[in-house]
């Protein structure tokens, strides 16, 4: 079964403004074919570099999803 990761994802902008915090961001949730907690870190690290270099999140959650590791 794939790995379900539900993450809540702020830009720079919603940090500026902590009025209304509890609903800003975007809700993202990627089923990916990397298997165990152990990719924790790496799914999170590549939704940093993906916003890094400015990826939308669903660009993001599509890469993630459709990686399937060689092994």
């Amino acid at each position: 079964m794939p790995t379900r990761f539900t993450s809540r994802l702020q830009a720079d902008d919603d940090l500026k403004d902590n009025s209304d915090a509890d609903n800003n961001g975007t809700m993202m949730q990627v089923q990916s074919h990397l298997i165990g907690t152990y990719n924790l870190d790496n799914i999170l690290a590549a939704i940093t570099v993906g916003l890094h270099f400015w990826r939308y999140p669903a660009q993001i959650c599509h890469a993630l999803e459709h990686y399937v590791p060689a092994q």
